[in-house]
């Protein structure tokens, strides 16, 4: 099912509430997990891509579940932290969403990396674009 939420909110407001919606949808993709394994994020062969609509600016943000990405191949950094935050709670370890500031003022869109319980902070997208330089 396709779910398209409006947030009328900004700036710090809104890294706030994708945060939330990020947690909250990994949370229900952990327990899918369970019964519909996929391969562990890292060892795909995932390509980082970014949405059309992140560059033109036009159109809503789609986050895509980890099933949905892994058929077609690529992923942007919303979708990698919410199949990492999946994978990871899904193994009994408490992730949170990172949300970070505009990377983009006039599109409005963020960038959103994964919080370990220790500290440590991944950026799967990241680690895609790099795997791809290699």
């Amino acid at each position: 099912m396709d779910v398209l939420v409006s947030l009328p909110v900004h700036g710090r407001e809104l890294s706030a509430a994708c945060k939330l919606l990020l947690e909250l949808l990994s949370d229900v993709y952990a327990v899918v997990l369970r019964e519909h394994p996929l391969p562990p994020l890292y060892q795909t062969n995932m390509r980082y891509q970014p949405e059309p609509r992140a560059i033109t600016g036009e159109g809503p943000e789609d986050w895509t579940d980890p099933w949905t990405a892994y058929e077609r191949g690529w992923i942007d950094c919303d979708d990698a932290v919410l199949w990492r935050l999946a994978e990871l709670k899904a193994q009994g370890i408490a992730a949170t969403a990172q949300v970070l500031r505009q990377t983009n003022p006039e599109t409005g869109r963020f960038h959103c990396r994964v919080r370990l319980p220790s500290g440590h902070v991944e950026d799967p997208a990241l680690l895609f674009v790099q795997r791809k330089g290699t």
